[in-house]
């Protein structure tokens, strides 16, 4: 998966995909310590003034937990991504993008390539 990733009309419009960074474990409080392997870290913001915020994640073996919390000082929502994944550094098989609705909904999608094409 080169650049921007192929979606399901459904999904919504690309805005604009983020890069993976390197993130020391746990950096987050629920985050468990790793024996081995490695966390990246994705971020992304969206306006809170649109109609809807939602989220998609598209891929072999995508699955995680969705922690939610409200900031009484700002009108964006940052949306921090973490995935634990087996190399060093970055997470190179999935992309985070933003994504758009007719102008009134913003979301959030993570795209797993399958590292097996078989």
């Amino acid at each position: 998966m080169k650049g921007i990733p192929e979606i399901d009309g459904e999904d919504g419009n690309i805005d604009r995909c983020v890069p993976w960074t390197s993130a020391t474990s746990p950096e987050h409080p629920r985050l468990p310590t790793l024996a081995s392997g490695a966390w990246s870290r994705a971020i992304i913001n969206l306006s809170a003034d649109a109609d809807d915020l939602y989220f998609i994640a598209r891929g072999a073996r995508v699955s995680g937990t969705l922690y939610v919390s409200e900031s009484r000082t700002t009108k964006d929502v940052s949306v921090t991504i973490y995935a634990k994944h087996d190399g060093t550094g970055s997470f190179p098989s999935a992309k985070v993008c933003r994504l758009s609705q007719n102008d009134e909904k913003l979301g959030v999608g993570i795209f797993v390539r399958c590292s097996n094409p078989s």
